[in-house]
């Protein structure tokens, strides 16, 4: 007792006027001051409040809105539309940036890559694409030098400035020349935008964009600094969170490198920059446009977008033709270009998730061309790009 006493947290009264008092005496008070402090801490209830009276009609009218719940089946998604999907495979992480899809995605989407091989000068007489113009006397630029110095350049490790220059030196051979438009594509679904990056944007026509350039290096690079960004923030990384970043990126890591999904992000937010620029004639020539021939919605980075109505998508049958070309690395021994033919159909259902769209699946067939010999590289270039996208 005398421990507990020497620990109490009580104050000490002063010596000079108070009398000290042992520990163990207590205070006798009188019968009347003990009930009086009783009364002090006993409990009395608070007379009830004077709100105002509810009639039973209203009471009954908000006890029928209660329970009366919409059908189930009504905000039910239809069957193989991409919500079915993500309910159906509800333990996968499927609602992610385009920039960490997997190879589950693709599978999912219906989206396959292909390689194949450069066919010869014998088969290309007659088969030149609809949506991607080469010229035919891209061998007399061959011949000036430029696309072969460009070539050259693209053999030996640069940076990333000089190998975007040569990249565009090379397609500038073959007519396409840079847009000189912003390097971000726009990928919508379910009326939200995000951004896809790239390193440049060109086309053969003007304000057409039918090819994308991106340096997969520099892909992998930027995704692992947004997944240090989600893991760390600003604080310090430490050793699990490390350990547990590298386990991401592992996973995200293609069996490939040429097979980044990445990739078929970006030619799916090439064709569908391709769809919005197709109706925009449309949208300016009509005068009037009612709430059943357009809807008009707000993404999340403050841009206005057009989604034409189902009767509007039939009428454009004809799949859009679009390209891209990758570097794997600085010192890349390969140039990869990637070719794809993407319906409405394809891009409707990113438009509208919840409604199935048939579509047959997507093939993206890829060129590997090698960087070892700059002199055959500007025209196994040109072959490529004039191969028709199947």
């Amino acid at each position: 007792m005398d421990s507990l006493e020497s620990t109490s947290t009580w104050p000490t009264p002063n010596s000079a006027t108070t009398e000290v008092q042992p520990s163990f005496a207590l205070e006798a008070r009188p019968k009347l001051e003990a009930e009086a402090d009783a009364h002090v801490y006993s409990y009395h209830p608070s007379p009830p409040s004077c709100r105002p009276q509810q009639d039973h009609a209203s009471i009954s009218n908000r006890r029928t809105s209660l329970h009366t719940l919409p059908d189930a089946s009504f905000n039910a998604p239809e069957a193989k539309s991409i919500h079915a999907i993500m309910r159906q495979h509800c333990r996968s992480r499927l609602y992610v940036h385009p920039l960490f899809w997997t190879a589950e995605h693709l599978k999912l989407l219906g989206c396959e890559f292909v390689s194949k091989k450069v066919p010869r000068n014998k088969r290309q007489k007659t088969l030149i694409p609809t949506e991607l113009h080469v010229s035919d006397d891209a061998t007399a630029d061959v011949k000036n030098g430029w696309a072969v110095r460009a070539a050259k350049r693209l053999c030996q490790p640069c940076p990333l400035a000089a190998r975007i220059s040569a990249i565009g030196e090379l397609l500038a051979g073959c007519n396409i020349v840079n847009l000189e438009s912003p390097t971000l594509l726009s990928f919508c679904f379910d009326r939200r935008v995000v951004k896809v990056a790239t390193d440049g944007i060109f086309g053969s026509e003007p304000a057409t964009p039918s090819l994308a350039y991106i340096n997969l290096d520099k892909v992998h690079s930027f995704r692992g600094k947004c997944l240090r960004r989600r893991f760390v923030g600003r604080r310090r990384e430490n050793a699990p969170v490390a350990r547990l970043i590298r386990k991401k990126l592992c996973h995200l890591k293609p069996e490939k490198e040429a097979e980044d999904p990445y990739i078929v992000a970006a030619l799916i937010a090439l064709a569908y920059q391709q769809y919005q620029q197709q109706q925009q004639p449309r949208n300016n020539a009509s005068v009037s446009v009612t709430h059943d021939e357009a809807a008009t919605v707000q993404s999340t980075v403050g841009t206005t977008i057009t989604i034409p109505s189902g009767e509007k998508d039939k009428s454009i049958s004809r799949p859009f033709e679009v390209r891209l070309l990758a570097v794997p690395g600085i010192a890349a021994r390969e140039l990869h270009l990637y070719a794809a033919r993407i319906p409405p159909g394809f891009l409707n259902k990113f438009d509208r998730p919840s409604k199935f769209s048939p579509s047959e699946p997507i093939s993206i067939v890829y060129y590997s061309l090698p960087l070892g010999n700059a002199e055959k590289l500007p025209k196994r270039l040109r072959r490529a790009l004039r191969t028709p996208v199947e």
